[in-house]
């Protein structure tokens, strides 16, 4: 890779035939956008890197560092005892389940089938059926 310098903090690095890439410093970012993603310097950043013969660590990002992940991890996790070892209470009641409700809305009536069993039924149909009206009891035609 052969790095130029574009100006300010920004580098062009070309890559072989067609491949260039912006690399800006003070933004931490590469056109490739894998330093974007990872936080971590990629191939072309660290071309120009190696050409101002600067540190690769200031390039880094913050989670990356030894200390942070000291801080992550500088609280101790408390042990527990075993469940023999445990204090059991004689007045306490039961922990029961919840009493189940019936969700409001409209509620199937038909199962719901499994994938493997058949999903037709065979439907009765109306032809021949005299059809009559609910409150004065006439045909309808």
């Amino acid at each position: 890779c052969v790095p130029s310098h574009a100006g300010g903090d920004r580098y062009q690095v070309e890559c072989g035939l067609g491949s260039q890439h912006v690399v800006g410093l003070v933004e931490n970012s590469c056109s490739c956008r894998n330093w974007d993603l990872t936080g971590i310097p990629c191939m072309h950043a660290l071309v120009v890197i190696h050409l101002k013969d600067e540190f690769l660590e200031t390039y880094v990002q913050t989670w990356y560092t030894k200390k942070t992940r000291l801080d992550i991890y500088s609280n101790f996790i408390r042990l527990v005892k075993g469940p023999k070892q445990w204090v059991s209470f004689s007045n306490m009641l039961p922990i029961l389940p919840p009493t189940l409700k019936r969700s409001p809305g409209r509620h199937i009536k038909v199962r719901r089938k499994e994938p493997d069993e058949p999903q037709a039924t065979e439907r009765l149909s109306k032809r021949g059926v005299d059809i009559r009206c609910s409150k004065c009891k006439k045909n309808r035609l």
